[in-house]
């Protein structure tokens, strides 16, 4: 029987940060319609940004800086709407397509667009491990076992030290049945950051399935 630990992986995620940050070279297209979202003032950003789009219907920047904005304001239907308006006017950018699937993913778990999107933003950035490691949580939230495991040792590959994107790898491996490559990967999060709660979790859930005493610790 295949073991899948719900409730311990990680779930596709933003960039670290509270707000996330654009890149500043995002921000240099208006400055005054885009110096609101360096200071996180959301409300403002979208209304400067919905009167720059009034006067230029057509800047796809502008659209994607005000799908960015709503956002953050908890407005996923209008942040996916601007995105999707900024990928028709032609902004072709990795963190466009990592923003249109976060949004998809989370707000309305909408897996497969999630994936289309990460993937278009991988063919523009594909060294990207946060690209790679999205890709590979939403291919886990549909099973995709293979190709989750493919995605995230994607990520690992660029990023050694991506203890999210071990952790998915392990519950991608076990959901193939290599109970031993979910153990090690765990285990090697454990040596590095023994506190980690997910890692530790998966660790001790899988002990309790395989009868392990309850105090196994990786060596």
């Amino acid at each position: 029987m295949v073991l899948f630990i719900a409730g311990a992986c990680t779930a596709v995620r933003a960039p670290a940060g509270a707000p996330p940050e654009m890149p500043l070279t995002l921000l240099m297209d208006d400055p005054v319609a885009d110096a609101p979202l360096l200071r996180a003032e959301w409300n403002e950003a979208v209304r400067l940004h919905r009167a720059l789009i009034a006067r230029d219907p057509g800047n796809g920047r502008a659209h994607y800086h005000l799908g960015y904005a709503w956002g953050q304001l908890g407005r996923f239907s209008e942040e996916i709407a601007a995105y999707r308006e900024a990928v028709r006017l032609g902004v072709r950018e990795g963190l466009l397509y990592y923003n249109l699937g976060i949004a998809l993913a989370t707000a309305r778990e909408d897996y497969d667009g999630a994936i289309a999107a990460f993937q278009e933003g991988l063919r523009l950035a594909p060294d990207d491990p946060e690209l790679w490691y999205n890709l590979g949580a939403a291919y886990l939230s549909k099973r995709d076992f293979a190709r989750a495991r493919d995605a995230l040792q994607a990520a690992l590959e660029r990023d050694p030290d991506h203890h999210d994107a071990r952790n998915n790898l392990g519950h991608a491996l076990l959901g193939l049945g290599d109970r031993a490559g979910a153990r090690a990967a765990w285990e090697r999060i454990l040596r590095t950051e023994p506190n980690n709660l997910s890692a530790g979790t998966n660790l001790r859930l899988l002990n309790q399935q395989e009868g392990h005493p309850p105090e196994t610790t990786p060596p």
